[in-house]
């Protein structure tokens, strides 16, 4: 189980007047015939001291057939809600970090057709996109392309922002644990789970789909637990309006970023190849006219035809957040300037709502809970997508 923990700078004090310093969790389970209590201790993700609020993760061997899950407190218990992973059998599965005001189709419609060829699901995690985006991604979701997964915020009912505040005090919309959720959901049923944020793509190189790639990098390393891509940043010009748009047109004009004058040459190249830096080939114009029929294919389904010409014409909150991003993280980031920096995400970013864009976004029931000792647990229940709250990162 993954959780966000509020970093305390004392232990805490329990009602008989004795203090616990908790370093670990105890969890009781229960099913139709016994019950069974476990203590775990928990490992510290978060890596800095940036942020109030921290990820932690924890792992205990509970018993067959389970019906609940508490966390056990000195004065009581609190439900643990859980789901069962997945047990449908896939080779790959592409976790997307979770998606926030989105509004770049493009990028979306470039990386679901590229996962479907190379044999990956995608698992897309979102708090809010442009209503238009979302339409379209639920259609895609519904012909078995994606899922998407409802991110919803974290927050404590009751209980007052100087004491915990979720809002401007986790990272970059908790990132680590939607990550560690879908490795838990999917690792028993998948062969392999990646990590990639929407405009992170990753075409294979040395074997026809993702599985044999991967075989192929891990055969013989027996305590390879995981493998990491080096990453090329690539400028794209694409078009805007959707009645124009095609994955042909932008992988024509990719642009390599950080190029010296003598590699420019190998920006754009005629196909069938198409080149990086290293002039190793990227894909073939076989591969990118199969990406395009496999898209034309979709587009001309009626229910995707008529969302497709509403899909938005402007980067309204992405150059929002791209600006606001440089100037209040990235700054302080690449010049080594740590101890300037607040905790980072969209919570340092204003979203001006604009008059004639709305948004889909995420919400749920937050349910109150009695204040347990050492560690009181909260959750959320019944995630759903509405168009009344705007278009915000939370």
């Amino acid at each position: 189980m993954t959780m966000n923990l509020v970093v305390r700078d004392q232990p805490s004090q329990t009602e008989n007047g004795t203090f616990i310093d908790p370093t670990e969790l105890v969890i009781f389970a229960e099913n139709a015939t016994t019950g069974f209590t476990v203590r775990t201790p928990y490992m510290r993700v978060t890596p800095h001291e940036v942020c109030q609020m921290i990820t932690i993760f924890a792992t205990a061997q509970l018993i067959p057939n389970v019906k609940s899950i508490s966390m056990v407190g000195n004065n009581g218990m609190a439900d643990i809600p859980f789901v069962i992973p997945s047990y449908k059998k896939r080779d790959v599965v592409v976790c997307i970090s979770p998606l926030f005001v989105s509004e770049q189709w493009q990028n979306f419609l470039l990386a679901v057709h590229i996962y479907k060829k190379y044999g990956a699901h995608m698992n897309l995690y979102l708090i809010s996109a442009v209503t238009s985006f979302y339409d379209l991604m639920k259609e895609y979701e519904k012909e078995g392309y994606m899922t998407i997964q409802p991110w919803i915020k974290v927050t404590f009912p009751g209980v007052p922002i100087t004491t915990a505040d979720p809002h401007n005090e986790i990272e970059f919309r908790n990132q680590a644990a939607c990550q560690t959720d879908c490795l838990l959901q999917f690792k028993e049923s998948a062969r392999f789970v990646t990590f990639l944020d929407l405009d992170d793509v990753l075409i294979p190189r040395i074997a026809p789909t993702y599985v044999e790639e991967f075989q192929k990098l891990m055969d013989g390393k027996n305590k390879l637990a995981y493998m990491t891509y080096h990453k090329e940043n690539y400028d794209v010009t694409t078009m805007r309006d959707s009645s124009k748009f095609s994955l042909t047109n932008m992988f024509a004009n990719l642009e390599l970023k950080h190029l010296t004058d003598q590699q420019s040459t190998n920006e754009n190249v005629e196909p069938p190849l198409y080149y990086d830096n290293s002039s190793a080939r990227i894909i073939t114009s076989k591969e990118i006219q199969e990406l395009e029929d496999d898209l034309r294919k979709m587009i001309e389904k009626p229910r995707i035809s008529k969302i497709y010409s509403k899909l938005p014409n402007n980067h309204y909150y992405r150059d929002l957040v791209v600006n606001c991003y440089n100037d209040r993280y990235y700054r302080y980031d690449h010049a080594g300037r740590i101890g300037e920096m607040k905790c980072p995400g969209p919570h340092l970013c204003g979203f001006h709502q604009h008059p004639k864009i709305t948004c889909m976004h995420v919400n749920a029931t937050h349910i109150p809970m009695k204040t347990l000792h050492p560690i009181t647990y909260y959750y959320a229940t019944n995630p759903y997508f509405t168009g009344d709250i705007g278009c915000y990162s939370h």
